[in-house]
């Protein structure tokens, strides 16, 4: 640029050069020009086809017509009308279930070709980002077009949107939500009685330019909006407790003693101008304080309304007990939100569902007492299987498997079978019960077993499959079977191990009834230490042998009564009382023998 002009007495050297009469910038200037450097002045237009199995990529200036390039030593102009410039971009596509990733670039070193490759190259090496783009196969590229495509659009003015390329970068950042920087410190005052307000140190926070956020104090001149009061949305409060008596629906109260969260976040405005405290009431409330403090039930409500975007930044969640029958708030909690990114959606608090959490993270409190709480451990289950807990059709109890904790109501499993190593039955009685019989087979033998069932009121023990049943025990002397009422009434058969004997032990007079007579039988007691065999009922004693010979073992024979009998052998004496008599059936005293000894016959001898 050729200067002549009387007018000019001095040039600022750091900005402009004079040399020979012409006017150029500085070095310094020139440095400054190329913060652009590695772009198209134009917006860019990269597009995709394919056509015969080849996937062609075409870059053209948005609109139609060449593009401008910027590069470090240089101006140059890229023809994109004679015809458009292309790349084949084949070697770059993938398959349809393994989609590969392609980069589209410029060298400075060739400023005239596109470049397709699996990545852009190193920082050193000058060049211009044109698209990164994921192709399928070629063939659903053709149908589907790229499964994406990015163009890397950097000019200093657009087409489509004429503003310059950092105007727009600049509105792209102010979509973001405001961002603290420094200070905005909360305190709470008055935790305790029924006057609740909060105040925050001054501080700093971006929207897009840092700005000043001031100190609030709710005691003084300022108050808070309840954002989400419903039917009172963005009133002010200056007293939480006489403003807040109910949930953000506005129709359930408080509970006395619940606990509950109340989030607050702050509106930043421009520095100098009046910024705000706001406050989200809760969609519910809690019965403990950690389940206020955790806020295990997401009551909390951490929006931030889209009109507030760029300019609303979250400062605290605080937990409050309601006391005092609903006059007093109690501080629990002061968590700082500061930094932390809010929900940006219009209305009220939502939450993203979360389906798989780690058995060490997900863990469940009684409501009425949060020091009772509960874990899930999966530790138990083979790597790699996934097994389901299925919920009855019914309210249910769990119980544990050391017995401790046993069932509590009756448990129907229905037709299927139960395998357990051992069946410990604890109440006093227990009862094992069926509506049919009940079949023991033990030792893995289905043909020989027990049937235990009732009949006609009467409890039955059936053997199946056999003939015998065997009682045996581990007692080294005696094994012994008792059918009693009580330990000083019953009757006991035994097996003496010792003695090898076995026998009826009765406590009482023993009854022998046979042939299904129940009023005539024997009985057996013992008198005195002395054994009796006796008959009860209208009866006579019979004893009879089948070889014709009863063998009293040659002992002495007493009896009280005739000793009626035909034939006899007596290997001892036969001795009667005194003056007693010996006779036949029809003369029973035809001999009498006296005290003396002196023998009286009835008849005479022939």
């Amino acid at each position: 640029m050729l200067i002549q002009s009387p007018f000019i007495t001095s040039i600022d050297t750091d900005h402009f050069l004079v040399t020979s009469g012409k006017l150029n910038f500085s070095d310094n200037e020139k440095v400054l020009s190329h913060d652009r450097q590695g772009s198209f002045l134009e917006q860019i237009d990269f597009t995709v086809s394919e056509s015969g199995g080849t996937v062609t990529g075409s870059l053209e200036k948005e609109g139609g017509g060449d593009l401008t390039q910027f590069w470090s030593d240089d101006f140059d102009a890229l023809d994109c009308t004679g015809p458009v410039c292309t790349v084949d971009l084949t070697p770059r596509v993938g398959t349809d279930t393994a989609p590969a990733a392609a980069f589209v670039y410029i060298l400075q070193s060739d400023k005239t070709t596109l470049v397709a490759a699996t990545s852009f190259p190193a920082n050193s090496v000058e060049h211009i980002r044109v698209c990164s783009l994921v192709l399928q196969s070629a063939a659903t590229t053709g149908t589907e077009g790229a499964l994406m495509i990015r163009n890397w659009n950097d000019p200093a003015f657009g087409i489509t949107n004429p503003r310059g390329g950092n105007i727009v970068s600049s509105e792209r950042v102010r979509k973001e939500h405001a961002l603290h920087n420094s200070g905005v410190v909360l305190s709470i005052t008055g935790s305790g009685t029924g006057t609740i307000t909060l105040d925050t140190t001054a501080g700093t926070v971006y929207q897009f330019n840092l700005q000043t956020f001031p100190a609030i104090d709710m005691a003084g001149a300022d108050n808070i909006h309840l954002v989400n009061l419903s039917g009172s949305e963005y009133s002010t409060s200056v007293n939480l407790v006489a403003d807040i008596t109910t949930l953000a629906d506005g129709v359930t109260a408080i509970g006395n003693n619940k606990y509950f969260n109340i989030v607050v976040w702050g509106v930043q405005n421009r520095t100098g101008t009046t910024s705000h405290l706001m406050c989200n009431l809760p969609t519910g409330q809690y019965n403990n304080s950690l389940g206020g403090t955790t806020d295990a039930q997401k009551f909390s409500v951490h929006t931030i309304p889209s009109a507030f975007r760029g300019t609303g930044f979250l400062i605290a969640e605080l937990t409050f007990q309601l006391t005092g029958g609903g006059t007093t708030w109690t501080t629990v909690q002061n968590k700082d939100l500061l930094g932390q990114t809010p929900i940006l959606v219009p209305g009220g608090g939502t939450t993203t569902a979360i389906s798989m959490f780690p058995d060490s993270a997900f863990e469940i409190f009684d409501n009425g007492d949060d020091s009772k709480e509960g874990v899930f451990e999966l530790s138990g289950i083979t790597t790699g299987n996934i097994r389901t807990l299925t919920w009855p059709d019914v309210s249910t109890k769990m119980w544990a498997d050391d017995g401790s904790v046993p069932l509590t109501a009756n448990w129907n499993v229905g037709s299927f079978d139960i395998t357990m190593d051992n069946l410990i039955l604890g109440a006093n009685p227990s009862i094992i019960s069926s509506a049919n019989a009940i079949q023991l087979k033990p030792s893995g033998d289905t043909d020989d077993y027990l049937e235990f069932s009732t009949n006609s009121d009467v409890p039955s023990i059936k053997i199946i499959g056999g003939s015998d049943l065997l009682l045996e025990s581990d007692n080294v002397g005696i094994v012994e079977l008792f059918v009693q009422e009580s330990n000083i009434k019953n009757i006991q058969l035994f097996w003496d191990k010792t003695n090898i004997v076995g026998g009826l032990l009765c406590t009482h007079p023993l009854d022998l009834r046979a042939s299904g007579d129940t009023d005539d039988y024997i009985q057996l007691t013992t008198v005195a230490n002395v054994p009796i065999i006796g008959t009860v009922g209208n009866c006579d004693l019979k004893i009879t042998s089948s070889s014709g010979e009863i063998d009293f073992d040659n002992e002495n024979l007493t009896t009280l009564g005739t000793l009626d009998c035909g034939a006899a052998t007596l290997g001892g004496n036969l001795i009667i009382p005194d003056a007693g008599y010996i006779g036949s059936v029809s003369h029973t005293n035809a001999i009498q023998i006296e005290a003396d000894g002196d023998i009286v016959i009835d008849q005479y001898l022939t």
